[in-house]
């Protein structure tokens, strides 16, 4: 079971399982996870499953940080922790 946990923030303590093969993150409704924070985009980002990988892909103006680098796309791996505005998330795989 794949998740993300959010550890600080809005939310804080729930997990949101990864039910398809993109997840989106972001600050309005039609996200899986949403953030309401001004300094999350409207779809700040994305985990996409590709070739047996968790891919995040940010397409946002504020960016990301994962494992505290400020980055564009990230395989991610169990424990990765992700920085979306105020929030910090841990990638859950196992």
């Amino acid at each position: 079971m794949i998740k993300l946990k959010v550890i600080h923030g809005p939310f804080s303590g729930q997990e949101f399982e990864l039910t398809t093969d993109r997840f989106m993150i972001g600050r309005t409704n039609d996200n899986h996870l949403v953030i309401p924070d001004i300094m999350v985009s409207r779809h700040h980002a994305y985990i996409n499953f590709e070739n047996g990988h968790y891919i995040l892909i940010d397409q946002s103006k504020n960016g990301i940080r994962v494992n505290g680098k400020l980055t564009k796309r990230f395989i991610l791996a169990h424990d990765a922790q992700m920085e979306i505005g105020p929030c910090i998330l841990h990638f859950l795989s196992a």
